[in-house]
């Protein structure tokens, strides 16, 4: 949830609500005064890059950008064939738990074919 600051523009005491977007409309009072705060509108901060670190694959990597192009140069992808490895593990365990209840190889529905090849 976002942050909302408020400032009392009787004793000039600031404070930070976290409060969901549906509730940003919503008047804060002071704790000490008691009285309706003043929202202080700010430029939100920018997002750092990654911090550099070491790769097994790629090497030294100095940040988010510097990752893509020496992925790029080495014609990667990322997670290349994870989520494909992954579905087909499942479709497996679904198969087997299919034939252990009595299912016939030929019965099995077209959605758990594993003849595709990985890439």
């Amino acid at each position: 949830m976002p942050n909302y600051n408020y400032s009392c523009p009787s004793c000039e005491q600031e404070m930070t609500v976290t409060k969901s977007m549906g509730d940003s409309g919503r008047e804060e009072n002071c704790p000490e005064c008691k009285i309706i705060m003043s929202r202080i509108y700010s430029l939100s901060e920018p997002l750092p890059d990654m911090e550099p670190y070491w790769d097994e694959h790629l090497g030294y990597v100095r940040s988010g950008r510097h990752r893509e192009e020496l992925m790029k140069e080495r014609g990667v992808r990322d997670g290349a064939g994870d989520n494909e490895r992954r579905i087909i593990e499942q479709k497996k365990a679904h198969r087997e738990e299919l034939f252990k209840n009595g299912w016939k190889k030929d019965a099995l529905p077209k959605w758990l074919s594993i003849e595709k090849p990985l890439r």
